[in-house]
């Protein structure tokens, strides 16, 4: 009733002799060793190649040591350069501050001296104004004065000379 178990993997009887399978096996094998023999370079002349590969590879180009060294140094110029614009950049904000300050300066004095003269100039229009003012008054008055004396004394005159 127990039934021996299975290998899964073994057929339930081979389809080819062993001693057939084998000699097919090594003549396979031994055709593959050959093909592989001729087609794979030496290993010797292929490590001497790598060789001679790394080291030229070392001499013409940068290594990551090189690369780091070169970051770090770009790095440091970076902020060197940083800290000069922002010492030039200071620099400048100060000047022009300072010139900001000067044109502020002589603006305030060019427009205290427009005051003054503005002043100076008002208080002239105002004398004369008011000389004119005066001279037109007496010029008035004389005229007023004139005309009265006339309106009174032509008749009299005229009747003393008999006109």
């Amino acid at each position: 009733m127990n039934k021996a178990p299975r290998f899964i993997n073994t057929p339930p009887f081979p389809a080819v002799p062993n001693r057939e399978r084998n000699s097919i096996d090594s003549r396979a094998k031994s055709a593959e060793d050959k093909t592989m023999e001729t087609s794979i370079p030496k290993p010797a002349a292929d490590l001497e190649a790598l060789t001679n590969d790394l080291a030229l590879i070392k001499v013409n180009h940068d290594t990551r040591s090189d690369v780091a060294t070169a970051k770090a140094e770009l790095i440091i110029e970076i902020t060197d350069a940083e800290n000069r614009l922002r010492i030039e950049g200071k620099e400048t904000e100060n000047r022009l501050i300072l010139e900001i300050k000067d044109a502020e300066s002589r603006l305030l004095a060019a427009i205290n001296e427009a005051r003054v003269d503005f002043k100076t100039e008002c208080a002239k229009f105002k004398y004369e104004l008011k000389t004119e003012i005066q001279e037109s008054k007496t010029s008035i008055i004389i005229w007023v004065v004139s005309a009265i004396f006339l309106a009174q004394l032509m008749p009299a005159f005229l009747k003393k000379f008999g006109l």
